[in-house]
């Protein structure tokens, strides 16, 4: 079943990917968000709106996380393919992360289930803090930077990081724990980076 998924042609992927992603943002956006905001108004979004100045610049930001994600893990791979033997194509990693990034898929449709059938009635501080799968839903400190450790360390992610490990197993032929050195490697840079950005300059 794993092979199955990693061996379906890259355009088709992709395509379904940016397809729902389209899909779920926009009502994410329009029946979730803009109801419970201070100014909302749900009429002010139309087709044309959610495309110029929600779909595109969140596409954009999705393509450019998963080019930057997957240069980096295969920068991690050219580094170890000396010791290892092994050459990976950079369109294979680029298809295992988009892959992966299913995962943001489900996060959202997630919040779409939660919302709209289990707590219809909600403010938009829930809405703004909904991370179910989150440690720091169970427990938090008096550290912001341990806070958002916490927060950032989700089952989303984690089974994100697992599609990513699985896909250069499959790949590389890699075993599994080599395949975990390798992209915990880079995923781990990619991790402290982005608590430094937002503990610092978005909290």
């Amino acid at each position: 079943m794993t092979n199955d998924i990693f061996s379906l042609r890259f355009s088709f992927v992709f395509a379904i990917f940016f397809g729902l992603f389209f899909l779920l943002r926009f009502y994410d956006i329009f029946y979730l968000y803009t109801p419970v905001t201070v100014f909302g108004n749900p009429k002010a979004i139309t087709l044309q709106s959610h495309i110029l100045f929600n779909f595109i610049p969140y596409s954009v930001y999705t393509l450019i996380k998963i080019l930057f994600n997957s240069a980096l893990l295969y920068g991690v791979l050219v580094i170890n393919s000396a010791s290892t033997n092994t050459d990976t194509m950079f369109g294979t990693v680029f298809k295992i992360i988009t892959i992966s990034e299913y995962m943001y898929l489900l996060e959202i449709m997630t919040r779409i289930v939660f919302f709209t059938f289990v707590k219809p009635d909600y403010e938009f501080e829930s809405y703004q803090n909904f991370n179910p799968l989150s440690i720091a839903s169970i427990f938090s400190t008096n550290s912001l930077l341990v806070d958002n450790v916490l927060e950032e360390l989700n089952g989303f992610l984690i089974m994100k990081v697992l599609i990513v490990i699985k896909g250069i197993e499959w790949a590389t032929k890699f075993s599994f724990k080599q395949a975990s050195l390798f992209v915990l490697q880079s995923y781990g840079i990619i991790f402290i980076l982005w608590l430094v950005v937002k503990t610092y300059f978005f909290s």
